[in-house]
């Protein structure tokens, strides 16, 4: 079979590369390699909450063991688990279950990078019997010292043209797409580690890839590029191996050059380089300790969820990130709001509040302030909207309402409508604006008990009521309702809307 290629100097040439095209053709070590991978994977019933052989369908106990195979299966990798529904399985059908695997072959032709799909059917007539396989060679690369073939598909990527792409931050989405389109193929497979050390008297020789061994084997996410240019091509993927600072290597090394100097490599003191290896940190963590250089995990993967808004979090205040850490989890929010807290504070900085202060760094209700500063920070921007509020309210005073049980009166700040916002669990602390355009006018009503508590948030347009809400914006009961219209008949002050 005839492939597409260049010589090194990106002139077309052609050239037969053979390679395995038949899975009865696998080398018999990977192809028991694959055999008991398979056959340790945990089916994994949803439904039932049951934990299945992969090889023989049989309920597994507590700790993994298959009393029918008399094996103990070992979780490795994310891989080793498959989620099925319960119905997929135990039915008449047929039943496929697919996993990918990859291989280096090193000949003397050259170096071969497979991917192989199985295929595994599970045909269940009440029974756990009747599983078949299949193999397919489904991606073949071939790795040279100028560059990659890719064999089925007959396309090829020199080492130069791939280090421009990989390197080109300025056209990032181009470079993506263009390594996707040639490096297409599953993320998530197996990767057979047991023969990396042939690689030593490869193109691979100076990339020491086979130190890496129990990293490999232990992810199962497979950037194509991490295991063909990164170690071929950068020299500061060997110097990261060296140092078993793996997934940087792997996956980040583009971001690094050499130099002598430990911390000018990293942006951190060599005091933190055993952490660093502990954790196998990866480049948004390392990123993460230059802004926290503390040898804590937590806090480390609690800034590098969203390293660029901590940056600018710290550019606002001087704030112990650990005690925002805690602040979080006490709290019970979810780390995607931190953008939220980042707003919050740049609220906090315009209104001139005091950032040293605990109680404004960590408030009791993050939304709630996070609501009250942005309302008084566009009232600060637009004070005419709160003197317009008060004024409307004074005219509309007029209007309150009071027997033995409730009392109506007209909401007279945007501090009012924010408090009402908060309480109701409604939009209503938007609407300062509309109130300060004369577009509508906005009461309260409070039970006299308990005039401190929201009740009743009512709309009026043009003297009519157009609706009343209480909490969660579900209508009041019909006694409340019969006050209401009550209170509408008797309006003395007659307010036109501009609208």
């Amino acid at each position: 079979m005839y492939q597409l290629k260049y010589d090194k100097g990106f002139n077309k040439i052609t050239r037969d590369i053979n390679y395995i095209k038949n899975v009865n053709d696998i080398p018999s070590k990977i192809r028991e390699y694959i055999t008991n991978t398979s056959n340790n994977r945990i089916i994994y019933e949803i439904k039932t909450k049951n934990h299945l052989c992969g090889k023989c369908l049989q309920k597994l106990d507590n700790n993994y063991y298959c009393d029918k195979c008399h094996v103990k299966h070992v979780i490795g990798n994310k891989l080793d688990v498959i989620n099925v529904n319960e119905v997929s399985i135990f039915n008449d059908d047929l039943n496929d279950i697919k996993a990918n695997y990859i291989f280096f072959d090193v000949t003397e032709n050259g170096i071969y990078l497979y991917f192989i799909r199985e295929t595994i059917s599970y045909i269940m007539p009440y029974s756990y019997l009747n599983k078949t396989s299949s193999l397919d060679v489904f991606k073949v690369y071939f790795i040279e010292e100028d560059g990659i073939t890719d064999v089925i598909n007959n396309d090829y990527i020199a080492y130069k043209e791939a280090i421009e792409c990989l390197n080109d931050t300025d056209n990032f989405n181009d470079v993506t797409d263009k390594m996707i389109n040639f490096f297409e193929t599953p993320y998530d497979a197996y990767l057979y580690v047991d023969n990396l050390k042939e690689l030593k008297n490869t193109c691979y020789k100076y990339s020491f890839i086979w130190e890496a061994m129990d990293y490999l084997s232990k992810n199962d996410s497979y950037d194509l590029k991490m295991l063909t240019i990164n170690p071929i091509c950068y020299r500061e993927f060997e110097y990261l191996i060296k140092m078993k600072l793996y997934q940087l290597a792997f996956t980040s090394v583009n971001y690094f050059k050499y130099e002598k100097n430990f911390e000018k490599i990293f942006g951190v003191s060599k005091t933190l380089y055993p952490f660093m290896i502990r954790n196998d940190i990866s480049y948004y963590e390392l990123c993460a300790l230059r802004l926290y250089p503390h040898e804590d995990i937590d806090v480390i993967k609690f800034i590098s969820s969203d390293l660029y808004t901590f940056e600018c979090i710290l550019k606002i205040a001087s704030i112990n990130l650990k005690k925002l850490k805690e602040y979080f989890d006490n709290n019970k929010l979810a780390y995607g709001y931190i953008y939220e807290y980042y707003d919050y504070l740049s609220y906090a900085s315009f209104l001139g509040l005091n950032l040293k202060d605990n109680k404004v760094l960590f408030p009791l209700d993050l939304m709630l302030e996070h609501d009250k500063l942005y309302l008084q920070m566009t009232i600060l921007k637009n004070p005419d909207i709160e003197n317009k509020i008060f004024e409307t309210a004074k005219l509309l005073s007029l209007n309150t309402y009071e027997d033995d049980d409730y009392i109506i009166y007209p909401a007279d700040s945007v501090e009012s409508l924010i408090e009402e916002s908060e309480m109701q669990a409604n939009c209503v602390k938007t609407y300062g604006e509309y109130i300060a355009k004369n577009i509508c006018q906005i009461y309260f009503l409070r039970k006299k008990n308990d005039v401190n508590k929201s009740f009743v948030t009512i709309e009026v347009k043009d003297n009519k009521v157009v609706q009343a809400r209480i909490k969660y914006n579900e209508l009041p009961p019909e006694e409340v309702n019969k006050v209401i219209r009550k209170w509408e008949k008797g309006f003395k002050v007659i307010y036109k809307n501009s609208n």
